[in-house]
């Protein structure tokens, strides 16, 4: 995937600065509530329907639909080398560049995913849909889907639902509807 030449990330701020979507510099969805003071970077991407609250930032990331993000998170952010001589990427300890993103590896955060209050997610960790994790978590490995995940480091401690409920949800798909089917999909899942 890579980084965006400078004038393509210039050009895009403008425009988005224009059209009223300052502080979104990335591909998105429609229908999403993105709250003042929060920033998600070119390299993301954001499907539909989702809610940021204030002052989260995402870089190198995926983020499906129908997630609530609360504040302050911070999401697919860079990663320094703490076996090189010097952690600033300034030094660069030898090397043509010292890289802090894993463009080939980007966070993804699944469809229906609530992560509280400023909760870290490390960049290349999968977070999987319908999972929860708690305020003040740090997401360093993979989550599973429907999990409730507390702590530093996040692990996970029990699941929204048992296993059958897991697979009937997963299979609904419900999460990849527009608004209206989705709501209709949820309601007739609860009936049976």
């Amino acid at each position: 995937m890579g980084e965006l030449p400078i004038y393509k990330r210039i050009l895009l701020r403008i425009c988005r600065i224009m059209t009223g979507n300052k502080g979104v510099y990335c591909k998105k969805g429609k229908n999403n509530h993105v709250a003042s003071g929060t920033v998600l970077y070119e390299p993301c991407t954001i499907g539909n329907y989702n809610y940021f609250a204030p002052y989260t930032l995402a870089y190198n990331a995926v983020i499906e639909n129908y997630c609530s993000i609360g504040p302050g998170c911070r999401i697919g952010l860079a990663d320094h080398d703490i076996h090189a001589v010097s952690t600033r990427k300034i030094i660069n300890n030898g090397s043509e560049e010292m890289e802090l993103f894993d463009y080939d590896h980007p966070t993804v955060i699944g469809s229906d995913v609530w992560l509280g209050a400023n909760v870290v997610v490390k960049q290349g960790v999968k977070i999987g849909t319908g999972a929860v994790v708690g305020a003040n978590a740090v997401v360093t490995h993979d989550i599973p889907p429907y999990a409730i995940a507390v702590g530093v480091p996040a692990k996970v401690s029990s699941f929204r639902f048992d296993e059958k409920q897991i697979e009937k949800i997963l299979n609904s798909n419900w999460y990849n509807f527009e608004l209206d089917e989705a709501k209709e999909l949820v309601k007739n899942m609860l009936k049976e």
